[in-house]
């Protein structure tokens, strides 16, 4: 801890003759001389025994958050089923640690005062010391944010040709929703850099900005721009978003990965992942237009939102919206029947209007039924799947199957789901 600076330096040096860590051995040491003096031995050891089961407890947390941020690495030894496992070891190690309180109350007590100590040492020190090594993000060349608008949209910009698409996808909703459009264009500077070298950079980003901000005048949208140096284009994003209390993130991706386990890139995972407002991914082609729009459904938390934007374009463009819903190969008149009652459903509950088409795809499997079908539409809009806490699916299996096989642009829903489960998902990465 000390070598990483999360206590002070000193705790890091070796002796120079009989290589030992003779410092913090002192320290520790000296502490635990005080503890036996002042403690009998059956509550030190009580406390100890509670302080290692928290560990224990902790170490099974940390198995799954990294197999969450890290899947691609291939390790010697893979936990069995997983994540019932650990989980299973969480909840048996803290019942334990709970126990110790019957046998003698001071093991908590103690317990609990080393770990407040602990925390506030830890905090004094990384504050004034290893916080400002780690990635930072600045602000450079911010317009002034108005109070006026309630509703704001947030577009990372990187690629040049999605700066009108996106723009095209954001104002009618800016528009529907009375708010505002804010282009973001970030600057990676490499973390052992300082922070500011990317000023050199900034005129880089200038020109995608001023043609987003031109669209959204031409369409009688505020536009403003913001651009922001980070060490990690994420936390720029991420960052921007809390501050601006943006209501929608719009960005674009390339709709698959390389990587193992669906993980979708770090920049768009991190932000699929903490987002603390609604998002919309958007895999785009070079012929991008609005014309004719398919919008599966099956109902869910993400699907309405989905259908409410796809209402929203089929009034501003004019749209030729198609409801679908998949079923399988062979499916009974029942079946057709019940997959005929969710989109008459969705389209009346969210006014999509009579004007909307209805269709029943007949399928072996969703993804591949929803990818075939999208090559007749000019874009296919998804309300992203549910999936738990522990899954490495950024989005759900099928939205993200449609969106790597799917010649068509596909547009991929997910709704805010709130700061109690942002929290979680920030602590399990």
């Amino acid at each position: 801890m000390g070598r990483d600076k999360m206590l002070p330096v000193s705790f890091a040096s070796i002796h120079e003759t009989r290589r030992t860590p003779h410092v913090a051995i002192a320290v520790t040491g000296a502490i635990m001389l005080v503890m036996a003096v002042l403690f009998p031995i059956h509550i030190i050891g009580s406390a100890a025994s509670v302080m290692f089961l928290l560990t224990f407890a902790l170490v099974n947390l940390s198995l799954i958050v990294l197999r969450r941020k890290f899947p691609e690495v291939k390790a010697g030894f893979r936990v069995p089923w997983y994540p019932v496992t650990p989980i299973v070891a969480i909840v048996l190690n803290v019942l334990l640690a709970l126990y110790q309180y019957n046998f003698n109350a001071w093991s908590w007590y103690i317990a609990i005062a080393w770990l407040l100590i602990g925390l506030f040492i830890y905090f004094i020190h990384f504050e004034k010391v290893a916080a400002p090594e780690m990635p930072q993000v600045l602000e450079v060349g911010q317009q002034d944010r108005t109070e006026e608008y309630d509703y704001r949209i947030l577009i990372p910009l990187h690629n040049p040709d999605h700066v009108i698409p996106l723009m095209k996808l954001a104002a009618p909703v800016a528009k529907a929703h009375k708010g505002e459009i804010i282009v973001l264009g970030v600057i990676d500077v490499p973390q052992n850099l300082p922070i500011h070298e990317g000023m050199r950079f900034v005129h880089h980003k200038t020109p995608l900005l001023k043609q987003a901000v031109q669209y959204g005048n031409s369409v009688q949208i505020p536009t403003r721009s913001a651009i922001r140096i980070a060490h990690r284009v994420y936390d720029g994003i991420l960052r921007t978003a809390e501050e601006e209390k943006t209501s929608l993130i719009l960005m674009g991706w390339k709709g698959y990965t390389t990587t193992k386990d669906r993980i979708i890139g770090e920049v768009t995972d991190k932000v699929v992942r903490h987002a603390p407002c609604d998002l919309i991914t958007v895999k785009l082609v070079d012929d991008f237009s609005l014309d004719k729009i398919l919008v599966p459904t099956a109902g869910g938390f993400h699907a309405q939102l989905a259908a409410k934007l796809v209402s929203i374009y089929q009034a501003e463009y004019g749209s030729d919206v198609t409801s679908c819903y998949v079923v399988p190969r062979g499916a009974s008149q029942e079946e057709k029947d019940r997959a005929r009652e969710w989109i008459e459903k969705t389209i009346q509950e969210t006014g999509l209007g009579s004007s909307a088409k209805r269709t029943i795809i007949e399928a072996g499997k969703v993804a591949s039924g929803l990818a075939r079908a999208a090559g007749e539409y000019d874009l296919i809009v998804l309300g992203d799947s549910e999936e738990g806490l522990f899954s490495n699916v950024i989005f759900g299996e099928i939205a993200e199957k449609v969106a790597r096989y799917s010649r068509a642009p596909v547009m991929i829903v997910k709704r805010y789901e709130g700061k109690v489960k942002s929290i979680v998902k920030k602590v399990l990465g």
